[in-house]
């Protein structure tokens, strides 16, 4: 018998339900990106956690151990950087010969308010460096926060990640054998990803540090740890960095150090490891397309923050295999 009490109960439990999730997801959604970034390190660190574990004969110690040493390491990058910028911007007034530069474009441009602009354009370019300086500290904080929530998703995750799979795998209503082919479209996104935007990006950093030492500029680790992390940017990333070290080099009369500096980063960290082969290492481990890459790093950017850089390619990557799926691109064999 139809019976309209039970029927508008159950509407009623739905929008409940609704508004719930909705109130969870606006309480998860600033952790959001941190929290998909950290599970995606725990699937990385995964193989390093097994054989630890092995050796300790636990999960807990094991996963304990790893994320000990994203703290410390953590915590001591970010004191190194700060205290990097710190003394960065006390010295890098002093090292612009604003005379210099100013008698370099008279012989271009004659004017008698040369030496103004010029003094206006250091002097902004100075406040811009301070503005980042300030900003980065202030978000301090946050980045505490952020940290912790990740430390401890990746912790979790670690821990618990036999259940974790299960859990997911119980969920899919698909044969073993998909479930086994979406598990390695997964595992291949994220060797992509990390080998590429990570790896790359890494190594990028290293050989622009490289140059930025043997060019003369100073503090070349913290210029090359710019470097890594903006270099998860493609194409313009990289650049960003050593462009400006470059024309800070010609700013300071080292014409030679600065024409040197630009050709050694536009060909071995622009052009042969950001154009080459960071799209190679893309589309052979994980069989992504590099557009595919780039608009992830884009898009993943400005809905997750710094995060999405990594976050980006991997879901649309994941969301594309998917919708292959549901195209009939790939056969799914649902469970009777």
């Amino acid at each position: 018998m139809y019976d309209p009490k039970k029927r508008f109960s159950k509407y009623i439990f739905i929008a409940f339900f609704i508004i719930l999730g909705y109130l969870a997801f606006l309480l998860v959604k600033p952790f959001l990106g941190a929290v998909i970034l950290s599970l995606i390190v725990a699937y990385a660190l995964l193989p390093v956690h097994k054989r630890i574990s092995g050796w300790l004969k636990g999960p807990n110690i094991s996963a304990a151990l790893i994320t000990t040493i994203i703290v410390v390491f953590s915590t001591a990058l970010l004191v190194l950087v700060v205290n990097m910028l710190a003394a960065e911007y006390t010295t890098i007034y002093e090292k612009i010969n604003i005379t210099g530069l100013s008698a370099l474009i008279k012989q271009y441009i004659p004017s008698d308010k040369v030496d103004q602009y010029v003094g206006q354009f250091v002097d902004k370019g100075l406040g811009v460096f301070l503005a980042m300086i300030s900003s980065f500290v202030m978000s301090i904080p946050e980045k505490i926060i952020m940290l912790f929530i990740g430390v401890a998703t990746i912790f979790f995750a670690l821990r618990d990640h036999a259940k974790i799979k299960a859990g997911i795998r119980g969920i899919l209503p698909l044969k073993d054998s998909f479930k086994k082919k979406i598990e390695d479209r997964f595992s291949g996104t994220v060797d992509a990803v990390l080998y590429s935007m990570v790896f790359v990006s890494l190594l990028q950093g290293i050989v622009a540090g490289i140059g930025f030492y043997l060019f003369g500029i100073s503090t070349p680790v913290l210029w090359g740890f710019a470097t890594f992390l903006i270099a998860m940017l493609p194409f313009v990333g990289p650049t960003t960095v050593w462009l400006p070290m470059a024309i800070f080099l010609f700013a300071t009369g080292k014409t030679g150090q600065a024409l040197g500096l630009a050709i050694y980063c536009l060909l071995f960290v622009t052009i042969l490891l950001d154009m080459v082969w960071k799209p190679k290492l893309i589309s052979e481990k994980g069989k992504i397309h590099p557009l595919i890459a780039i608009v992830g790093v884009i898009g993943g950017f400005g809905v997750f923050g710094a995060s999405g850089i990594i976050i980006g390619p991997f879901v649309l990557s994941l969301f594309i295999f998917l919708l292959s799926v549901l195209l009939g691109k790939d056969k799914v064999m649902l469970q009777e």
